[in-house]
């Protein structure tokens, strides 16, 4: 479907198939994405728990963007319980990085390691990961995986600025 240009058309639309289709999922998925990307993540969350009451298939970015969502909030046990329930559904790189973030944000960073090494299996390209555990590393002092991270990183993109001030910092010890 091409949906309008003004978000208030948009939104209206969505609403009226969701009426008219109330088990076509799509619709679900699209308005509390319109949401989440007009910066209405309550709206988002009501819309993405009435997808999952559906029971209908893709749950797995519903309760991706619930966990984003509770993780924006500091909510971190919510978005816990979504990342591992989208995950159980469809094992992807970006939920990994996601949920070992969430991780690391409660203090738990032995939590996000073999989570971080699994999104880099899947991704090997996927500099994001590679830095958050290159960051890990560091900060355990284990430097040397640390900077094989850092300088595979570095190779994939001469330009990551966060990467290549860790390597100096780390070339400095």
């Amino acid at each position: 479907t091409d949906y309008p240009r003004d978000r208030k058309k948009v939104q209206k639309l969505l609403k009226n198939q969701m009426k008219k289709f109330p088990k076509y999922e799509l619709a679900y998925r699209n308005l509390a994405t319109h949401y989440m990307n007009n910066k209405r993540d309550f709206d988002a969350e009501k819309i993405f728990k009435e997808h999952i009451k559906l029971n209908s298939d893709n749950l797995d970015v519903s309760y991706y963007w619930l966990g984003r969502i509770y993780q924006k909030r500091f909510q971190f046990l919510k978005a816990e319980d979504n990342l591992l329930a989208s995950l159980k559904l469809d094992y992807t790189d970006n939920t990994l990085y996601y949920l070992a973030l969430n991780y690391i944000k409660i203090g738990e960073p032995e939590k996000a390691i073999p989570l971080l090494k699994d999104s880099i299996n899947l991704d090997p390209e996927g500099e994001i990961s590679m830095f958050l555990l290159a960051d890990i590393y560091y900060n355990n002092k284990n430097y040397f995986e640390s900077k094989k991270l850092l300088e595979k990183i570095i190779k994939l993109n001469p330009d990551n600025k966060e990467a290549n001030e860790l390597l100096k910092k780390l070339l400095v010890k």
